[in-house]
């Protein structure tokens, strides 16, 4: 497989119910000029990769509607009050036969930019070992992480509200760790100061590249 035929694509998971962020949806409330959905698939789509499946659960018209025309496909997950699995499961299952790889990527995490997407893609060379790449930041690991494909079905059969990080450990030795300088990695937004917090970084960064 040569690195000009990967094809990658970006799984974003956006089903969930926003129970710690109280009364709303935290990934519609606005952030400055646009929502939190919108930051995280805005920065997504820069990435260039092959495709954007964007799932959906809890208030999904809502979240198609913030999302307008852009460039995406919706995978409603109906089991969303499941948890993180059933919508791991709706997204990696979703993807066709010729993706290569996913990066599966928290819609609640908006300050991830595409040039930090895109170093992650870089050192993803699964036949020297890479297959998952994983960003840490100070030493912990974070998120966006890309798994190739030779994982899906492990992924798929994974229950509960939890995500593939037992997986990590079950195929360290083909795990890539890439550190980062940026935190936005570990930082997710459950709550309004937090969605406050991101409006006035957004405004002293300028932009999510």
């Amino acid at each position: 497989m040569t690195r000009a035929k990967v094809k990658v694509a970006a799984v974003v998971l956006a089903a969930g119910q926003s129970r710690r962020s109280g009364p709303v949806n935290k990934l519609l409330a606005r952030a400055g000029a646009v929502s939190m959905i919108e930051c995280t698939v805005d920065a997504v789509l820069q990435t260039g990769l092959h495709e954007t499946v964007v799932v959906t659960g809890y208030q999904a018209e809502a979240v198609r509607a913030a999302l307008g025309t852009r460039a995406v496909r919706f995978v409603h997950n109906p089991a969303f009050a499941n948890g993180l699995s059933s919508s791991l499961q709706a997204g990696i299952g979703s993807l066709g036969e010729s993706v290569d790889a996913a990066l599966v990527c928290l819609a609640d995490m908006p300050m991830v930019s595409s040039t930090l997407m895109r170093s992650i893609l870089a050192a993803y060379r699964p036949g020297r070992g890479c297959a998952i790449v994983v960003p840490c930041h100070a030493g912990k690991r974070g998120n966006p992480v890309l798994w190739d494909r030779r994982f899906f079905t492990e992924m798929a059969s994974i229950e509960g509200d939890v995500g593939a990080k037992h997986l990590l450990v079950e195929h360290s030795e083909l795990v890539c760790e890439l550190p980062v300088e940026d935190d936005a990695v570990l930082t997710d937004f459950d709550a309004l100061e937090a969605l406050q917090a991101l409006a006035r970084r957004r405004t002293g960064a300028g932009s999510a590249e």
